[in-house]
């Protein structure tokens, strides 16, 4: 096991795209953070931008696959069957603890709203995150071999979701009256099921050629 994730990590380094995508996914983990200390979940737009790290990952290793040292190797279907969600698969719960746990410390202290109102806000925010990781998942799969669809399908539920998200009280005397722990587990269900999804999709569609938009944004610049 140890000498795959040497070799996942060896591979990202492969991509065309290498030190562009570290910059990119580490502004929006760095700006995530800080999006979502400062909105103590008003809004789960700080928590889906941390997520942003694993799409970056996934394009690592579609660079990766054009590598002329990786077509022409056994590992070659690996490559995006396997090794993607070695990296991804970890940090994607961890990252998710991480929230869950902060946004669940939200719901016991005190704020300028009601204890009820926070505690429901919170709990929506969970909810909201499990969700929208889900679909943020099925998408870094799907858009390599579909990107207009699966984009036009991915804005289409996203940005309802989020606004919905954005507001205090949407739905808060539904949300107080839920277990904390209940939506933790719900989202850590969702999580899962996101990373299962893409999995699956990456391995039925292997043989599909990549999108031609998608490739031009994996290889531009290299």
């Amino acid at each position: 096991m140890i000498n795959d994730y040497k070799k996942a990590f060896k591979l990202m380094t492969l991509s065309p795209k290498f030190k562009m995508q570290i910059i990119l996914a580490s502004i929006f983990f760095i700006l995530g953070v800080v999006l979502d200390v400062a909105s103590t979940g008003a809004t789960v737009t700080g928590g889906v931008y941390v997520f942003i790290p694993a799409i970056s990952m996934m394009e690592l290793f579609y660079g990766a696959n054009e590598s002329g040292l990786i077509k022409s190797s056994p590992i070659k279907k690996k490559t995006l069957t396997y090794f993607p969600f070695l990296v991804t698969t970890p940090y994607s719960l961890i990252v998710y603890t991480l929230l869950a746990l902060y946004h669940a410390y939200l719901s016991r202290i005190d704020s300028p709203m009601s204890v009820v109102d926070e505690y429901a806000m919170q709990v929506k925010y969970i909810y909201a995150l499990g969700l929208l990781v889900l679909l943020l998942l099925v998408y870094s799969a799907a858009c390599y071999k579909g990107f207009v669809l699966s984009t036009i399908v991915f804005v289409i539920i996203v940005i309802p979701l989020i606004g919905c998200s954005q507001s205090k009280y949407l739905f808060l005397d539904f949300f107080g009256a839920q277990d904390i722990n209940v939506a933790i587990g719900i989202g850590y269900l969702l999580v899962l099921l996101g990373l299962v999804l893409s999995m699956a999709i990456t391995r039925l569609f292997y043989f599909r050629d990549i999108d031609r938009l998608s490739m031009r944004g994996i290889m531009k610049n290299a």
